[in-house]
């Protein structure tokens, strides 16, 4: 039994000392007020490989067609630093915005959600 025990120890420290960490500089951000029909607006989310292996962003996965993604194709080596840039289209809605950006990774919480909020206005003539 005591032989099993430190097994299962010893599984758990091999896996934690192997986890995959992605660390943002920022988790939120407000565009403020936007211009209805004006120009696509986009703020680039900046992250780090805080673990032992190559940091893959696998994709992401929003629910407004009102916004796009563009992930890093590569992989991203330890230590070093990527980009997900999201871009929020003020053409389909007027009114206060809260959105998420699900970003799924080989990291050990394998899932991020990046927000992005703000208030589409009509132009002032």
């Amino acid at each position: 039994m005591k032989k099993l025990l430190a097994l299962l120890i010893a599984l758990i420290g091999a896996t934690t000392l192997s986890a995959q960490k992605i660390e943002f500089e920022q988790l939120n951000h407000s565009f403020g007020e936007i211009a209805y029909r004006g120009e696509a607006q986009s703020v680039v989310f900046r992250f780090t490989n805080r673990g032992d292996k190559p940091l893959v962003v696998i994709r992401s996965k929003v629910d407004c067609s009102c916004i796009s993604v563009k992930i890093p194709r590569k992989p991203i080596a330890v230590g070093e630093a990527g980009e997900i840039v999201v871009t929020y289209n003020p053409n389909k809605e007027l009114g206060a915005f809260n959105k998420g950006v699900e970003i799924y990774t080989n990291s050990t919480s394998g899932r991020t959600i990046l927000f992005i909020e703000g208030n589409v206005i009509r132009k002032r003539r």
